[in-house]
């Protein structure tokens, strides 16, 4: 993607004009067409360069607006020292222009428009040769975003929404509303955006209110993690035997990534302690278990449960219309966390006060499943997470995961959008439920009514999921859009639920596949405070472990 344009002789800027310049000659003032022996390859975008009154401007597609223009002064080789001209995005993007090794941050100032569906550069004319070219922005940290869906984006039946940050889809974006519908920031797409009818015969009230500059972008190149495979899902499974840690996949893998993995078997839960992904010498750690928690299981890890058990109403019903009970390993972040401080082999990985930490936790509930049962991960007592020397705390799982009451939020901040005082915070798995405080397991099982009201809760947390996309428009086709992405069970009427971070779908859920079905009851819904957390901006803030994205094969 690299259309390069330069001018080889000295121009006086009194003549610069597009009429009485040489196209041949104008720094880099040539439109790359057919016809000009400075076209472009098959999959680059048209660099154009026009000039008036002592200035040019390049522009180019807005399809590429998650690249960057860059510049040199030198001779384009290997060795030119290229730096950032522009960019159309505040995105950052981890690129070193020269060598093209993700080593060194770089952020193009954000100085070009978008206008007329394209972008455009304004700069005075100061050197006798320069040659710009594009790069493509390969690696963004994804929770730079505050929504982000691989695939179709639906704002469909959503009660008023706020949108305070980036959003975009690879696929198309559906705004239809029957409630407002605003977007602070820019909104892209690799397709397009349409308000279908509301359930095929009425049109939306609202189709979306867009505020950002630029407001909309369409048709961009689409943005993907690196993985070498199209099903995203495989970040969050588990590696093949003798996959490479470090290979093309291998190293976006949250089990390669994490310090410690804990697996839960039918009879035996396992830690693994590594320093890195490639640690000759991890340690395990094994409770055998039978089943149940066993003293064994209590005293080697005091942090987990592996027998609650309650009744999720969306999963509840397999294909043959019988009950499935959801089956947890449960964990209590805050004895999780002092087990981290105080177990010796923990800290002889990672000797307190230096700069490592073993702030990601990858857990897979390998149980043997049936046609009544189903086995999920949940996090109690999560209030405060572990700060792993501020570098916050990430927790993956191949598995549908629970959070139970507030999570990474101090009483002082619940309910607001002040994260000032909050740690990096990431929770990345199959499908995502916030189960309040008042959640009750036994009283699942009964009818829908016997469960008692939610209470207000509060998550700060980037989220990536999964989850079982619409298939249409109707009410037994689609599945709920990005206000039910994360999954609701109780009644939360007159309730705030309230979500600080990133909201991030990439694949397809492969274990809770049950789509929302809409009339029915699963949840009555709450007042949703939505909001991106502008501490992501800050690359030393991200979650750790925070995937990458970019125009991948472009």
């Amino acid at each position: 993607m690299n259309a390069t344009v330069a001018c080889r002789n000295p121009i006086s800027t009194t003549d610069i004009s597009w009429k009485k310049v040489s196209m041949a000659c104008f720094l880099g003032a040539l439109l790359l067409s057919p016809a000009s022996n400075a076209r472009a390859q098959s999959n680059e975008p048209a660099l154009k360069i026009s000039g008036t009154n002592g200035n040019i401007t390049v522009s180019w597609p807005a399809a590429f607006y998650y690249s960057a223009l860059a510049g040199t002064l030198d001779e384009p080789s290997p060795s030119a020292s290229w730096f950032w001209v522009s960019t159309a995005t505040p995105m950052f993007s981890l690129y070193n222009l020269t060598s093209f090794v993700p080593t060194n941050l770089y952020n193009a100032p954000v100085t070009a428009t978008v206008l007329a569906n394209e972008c455009q550069f304004t700069l005075p004319v100061t050197n006798a040769q320069q040659y710009f070219k594009l790069m493509p922005m390969r690696q963004i940290p994804l929770f730079q975003f505050f929504i982000f869906y691989d695939g179709l984006l639906e704002f469909s039946t959503a009660a008023t929404l706020n949108i305070n940050g980036t959003v975009h889809a690879n696929g198309p974006i559906y705004t239809g509303s029957g409630s407002p519908l605003t977007f602070y920031d820019t909104v892209t797409t690799a397709a397009n955006f349409s308000s279908p009818l509301y359930f095929g015969s009425t049109n939306w009230v609202y189709t979306g209110t867009f505020l950002g500059n630029p407001a909309t972008v369409t048709n961009t190149l689409p943005l993907r993690p690196d993985v070498g495979t199209d099903d995203l899902h495989a970040i969050i499974d588990m590696p093949p035997p003798g996959e490479d840690p470090e290979s093309q996949l291998g190293s976006q893998r949250y089990y390669n990534k994490a310090a410690i993995i804990l697996l839960v078997n039918n009879s035996t839960a396992t830690v693994i302690i590594k320093s890195s992904p490639t640690d000759i010498s991890p340690v395990n750690i094994v409770a055998f278990t039978y089943g149940t928690n066993s003293p064994f299981l209590r005293n080697t890890f005091p942090f987990l449960s592996i027998t609650n058990l309650f009744n999720d109403r969306r999963e509840s019903w397999n294909t043959f219309g019988f009950m499935k009970t959801n089956r947890l390993t449960q964990i209590d972040i805050g004895l999780y966390n002092q087990w981290l401080l105080t177990n010796s082999a923990v800290n002889a990985k990672f000797p307190p006060f230096f700069d490592s930490w073993p702030n990601i936790l990858y857990v897979a509930d390998n149980r043997t499943t049936s046609s009544n049962s189903f086995y999920s991960v949940r996090l109690t007592n999560g209030v405060a997470i572990p700060t792993n020397g501020n570098t916050g705390f990430t927790l993956a799982t191949r598995n549908p995961l629970y959070v139970w009451g507030d999570y990474n939020c101090p009483p002082e901040f619940a309910g607001t959008t002040n994260t000032s005082g909050i740690q990096p915070a990431s929770l990345v798995c199959d499908a995502i439920t916030i189960l309040s405080t008042n959640w009750s397991d036994p009283k699942s099982f009964g009818s829908y009514g016997s469960q008692p009201p939610a209470s207000s809760t509060a998550v700060n947390a980037a989220i990536i999921t999964g989850n079982t996309p619409s298939t249409g428009i109707t009410t037994s086709t689609f599945s709920g859009g990005i206000h039910n992405l994360v999954r609701l069970l109780e009644n939360w009427t007159a309730k705030v639920n309230t979500l600080n971070g990133s909201i991030v779908c990439l694949y397809k859920s492969g274990v809770a596949t049950n789509k929302f079905i809409w009339p029915g009851t699963t949840y009555n819904p709450p007042t949703r405070l939505y909001n991106f957390d502008q501490n992501f901006k800050d690359l030393t803030k991200l979650p750790p472990g925070t995937p990458l994205v970019g125009t991948i094969g472009n």
